[in-house]
């Protein structure tokens, strides 16, 4: 069964300068976490083909099967190709990290795992920055690592939950966030589940999210204006909601449902709904095709305050 786990941290900085050391901090953050493994594979392997850019469908392999396959984007819109393509290398990648000073739209790290034709398969790591507004001071960050086969020899398959969770939170430290979150859920597009089943558009709801919170994930980043609507973090530690309730660096709070993603469902996720409720968008999330998924209330938010 395909399974996954996305970490995100979303906010304004205070110049669009701001954004480009933002992400850097991210891809570094990364490339010394979650993906370290990844790379470190990459670097004793030999140099990766250059061809397999504009190659379309081409049968020729991208790498040789089971290994690993790593490419360098910048985009200049957020929806569409590529400005530009690189393979990794280490000195590609030092010059990918130097060029987020002056990040356009958006940049992205992916590894893929190749199957044993040489060719990509579904077990991914995506590191992304991203700016979503016209001044170029609201940002994405965002980390994802997809499974389509566990098997234990597949590196990806051995990244876990807390890979992300350990990111996330370090960067958090440094990265004011209005909204961010660690999940194993949410939309196709990068939505919250919330945002998914609301039909909700995930930039709006970032340039939103110190006013709204963009949804309710295992872990949830709050900015401390919301923070302060609920009450003030005393009472989200108060509520019984939270695993873990902190206050980070950049005053943004930290709330964890449960020690393990696994366990939030059912009652802890009902009380986390209710506890966060009045700073929710209102709507009744509608379900996909008649299918109840993700860790959601199927309940309009604005009800219950």
């Amino acid at each position: 069964m395909a399974w996954g786990v996305r970490g995100e941290l979303d906010g304004r900085a205070e110049s669009p300068e701001d954004v480009g050391r933002y992400a850097r901090r991210w891809f570094e953050a990364a490339a010394q976490g979650v993906a370290a493994g990844l790379l470190d594979d990459l670097r004793t392997r030999p140099p990766q083909s250059r061809k397999v850019f504009g190659s379309g469908a081409s049968p020729e392999p991208w790498g040789e099967p089971g290994g690993l396959f790593a490419s360098l984007l910048r985009f200049d819109r957020l929806w569409g190709d590529a400005r530009s393509k690189r393979v990794w290398s280490e000195r590609a990648w030092k010059q990918f990290l130097d060029g987020l000073s002056d990040l356009p739209v958006a940049a992205e790290l992916r590894i893929f795992e190749l199957n044993e034709r040489g060719k990509p398969s579904w077990n991914t790591l995506t590191v992304s920055a991203q700016r979503i507004s016209e001044d170029g001071q609201w940002f994405r960050l965002f980390c994802e690592f997809l499974c389509s086969d566990p098997r234990p020899a597949t590196r990806v398959a051995k990244l876990t939950t807390q890979d992300v969770v350990d990111m996330v939170r370090e960067t958090a430290a440094d990265i004011p966030a209005t909204f961010g979150c660690v999940t194993d859920d949410g939309g196709a597009g990068g939505e919250t589940a919330l945002e998914d089943a609301l039909n909700a558009a995930w930039d709006d709801g970032i340039q939103r999210s110190r006013e709204v919170l963009r949804g309710y994930p295992w872990v949830t980043i709050c900015p401390p204006q919301i923070a302060e609507r609920l009450g003030g973090v005393e009472a989200l530690r108060a509520s019984g909601a939270f695993w873990d309730v902190r206050v980070l660096p950049t005053g943004s709070v930290w709330l964890q449902a449960t020690e393990r993603l696994e366990d939030y469902e059912g009652d802890a996720l009902r009380r986390v709904f209710r506890t966060l409720a009045p700073v929710l968008p209102a709507g009744e999330p509608k379900p996909y095709v008649g299918e109840y998924r993700g860790r959601m209330v199927y309940e309009d938010a604005s009800t219950l305050t």
